[in-house]
């Protein structure tokens, strides 16, 4: 069953509905939490993390690319992603094996779109980000994003 995209937004931190609700912040905020997310091998290494203490960061940079995904897609008035939409992203992300090279083509889809000012194509492909959270949190968590998420 898909999440709940409407539920998770009314309940998103006052600060993140009040105050970071437009797309100026939103969309390079989220190329960044992607970026994050792609640093964590290099900053375990370097820092010589244990594996908790990867864990623990993945799901923190995950959860705020979560947080602000729901955010934009709000901002957008976007409560719900399409069921055709959503299938497509996962059929074609089966051929992505590294959770972490998927998101950031979705992010700089998004964020490409969003530079060249099309609104709709912006739209379009934080929805498609925001699918492939959905899809990747099981491969990344082994837990869909709806249980990652009440842990």
């Amino acid at each position: 069953m898909p999440f709940n995209l409407k539920k998770y937004q009314t309940g998103l931190p006052g600060l993140v509905r009040e105050v970071t609700v437009d797309e100026e912040y939103l969309v390079p905020t989220l190329v960044g939490d992607v970026a994050d997310l792609l640093g964590i091998p290099a900053r375990a290494k370097v820092e010589e993390w244990n594996p908790t203490q990867v864990r623990s960061t993945t799901e923190e940079y995950f959860t705020q690319l979560v947080i602000h995904t729901a955010a934009l897609l709000s901002y957008y008035g976007i409560e719900k992603i399409d069921d055709d939409l959503r299938s497509s992203v996962t059929s074609r992300l089966s051929k992505l094996q590294d959770v972490r090279v998927s998101l950031l083509a979705r992010a700089d889809r998004m964020y490409r779109a969003y530079i060249l000012e099309e609104p709709e194509h912006t739209r379009m492909e934080a929805q498609r980000l925001w699918a492939t959270l959905e899809d990747r949190s099981k491969q990344l968590f082994g837990k869909s994003l709806a249980e990652f998420l009440e842990q």
